[in-house]
């Protein structure tokens, strides 16, 4: 703990009562209800789901209501950071709602990058795999810039892939400066990609989101945040509960597979024996990458909804995706188990280097 925060908790019900008032050093029923209350999906909140999937970032200030200014972007903070040292003490606690991959990383000081992107909006994928996977991004046209019109949804973020919006009028944005002159090479692509993750992830919401950490991190110490990833935070916010590799087998869901019958069952029994060779903490990491969470529900991998799916469609040699929005993992071929293994791993602990 590195500040001290002060503030009042009334229960009016038990006031009125003359009852013995709570001590509130010890039930801590108060910073539930507020969590519930200020983390919650809200359209005109001070926090919404973005785009498609249930995971909260800050609202977009279109559909925010102006009340909600920094200053409580900063308490909004102060509670989370409350909520996290109350449960590291008594380890009993879990958020009941899940953050973007990408707010995370901003919370512990981490840069947005485009991996954020695939991950906080999958329905990009498949374009961030086409460029990266141009052989000549530059017949594709593209600038340092993001096309947004004047009654664009929350996050803007078909436009900057080129699709036109009939009866729009659109604004082109510059992600870096003068980036409408600076053309999108092969070179530069990867630079690209993160500028545009970063203009729709961070810029947008920068001021909020400064407030944000700020008032984390007067009760978590800064240094503590140097030294965990995003993925750890989401463990430490949200917990975990037993990842049953068993359970899994009997309750998913196989998606398209882009290969024959045989190769498909053999890339399965690779997945299910890489599952059973990983540690606890890496399951967990896996199904926190498939479905933006490390907390199944009570009922385990039957009551999970999206059901958890296993699609093969990845490039041969490809590292593993994650497609939170649609609980789906998207496998590829390769040429041995110990290949397929080792990008599984990698992509787990945090390597997105290949996409």
């Amino acid at each position: 703990m590195t500040g001290v925060l002060f503030f009042s908790i009334t229960f009016i019900e038990e006031e009125l009562a003359g009852g013995p008032l709570r001590n509130l050093s010890t039930d801590f029923e108060w910073l539930d209800l507020l969590c519930d209350e200020i983390f919650t999906n809200n359209p005109t909140g001070m926090f919404s789901y973005l785009g498609s999937t249930d995971l909260l970032h800050i609202n977009p200030s279109k559909g925010r209501n102006p009340k909600w200014q920094e200053k409580h972007y900063e308490f909004a903070g102060q509670i989370l950071g409350k909520f996290l040292y109350e449960s590291a003490v008594s380890g009993n606690s879990s958020l009941h709602v899940r953050f973007t991959r990408s707010l995370l990383a901003q919370l512990v000081g981490l840069p947005v990058n485009y991996q954020h992107l695939v991950q906080d909006h999958p329905d990009e994928c498949s374009r961030v795999r086409e460029i990266l996977n141009s052989p000549d991004i530059a017949k594709m046209g593209l600038t340092f810039t993001v096309e947004e019109d004047n009654q664009s949804s929350p996050l803007g973020i078909l436009n900057w892939i080129g699709i036109s919006r009939a009866m729009k009028i659109k604004n082109k944005i510059n992600v870096i400066p003068e980036g409408s002159n600076v053309k999108v090479t092969n070179e530069n692509k990867i630079f690209y990609l993160n500028a545009v993750a970063h203009y729709e992830l961070a810029y947008k919401f920068a001021n909020e989101i400064a407030a944000f950490r700020n008032g984390f991190c007067l009760l978590v110490s800064r240094e503590l945040l140097a030294d965990i990833s995003e993925q750890d935070l989401d463990l430490l916010l949200c917990g975990g509960r037993v990842f049953n590799v068993k359970d899994l087998k009997k309750h998913h869901r196989l998606a398209t597979c882009h290969v024959d019958a045989d190769r498909r069952d053999v890339i399965l029994s690779w997945f299910w024996s890489s599952l059973t060779n990983m540690n606890e903490e890496e399951r967990l990491r896996l199904l926190q990458l498939v479905t933006g969470s490390c907390v199944l529900p009570a009922g385990g991998f039957k009551q999970l909804f999206p059901q958890f799916t296993i699609g093969i469609k990845g490039s041969f040699g490809q590292k593993p995706i994650g497609i939170p929005s649609l609980h789906e993992i998207s496998l590829a071929d390769h040429a041995t188990f110990e290949k397929f293994e080792t990008n599984l791993l990698a992509v787990v602990h945090g390597d997105w280097r290949q996409i």
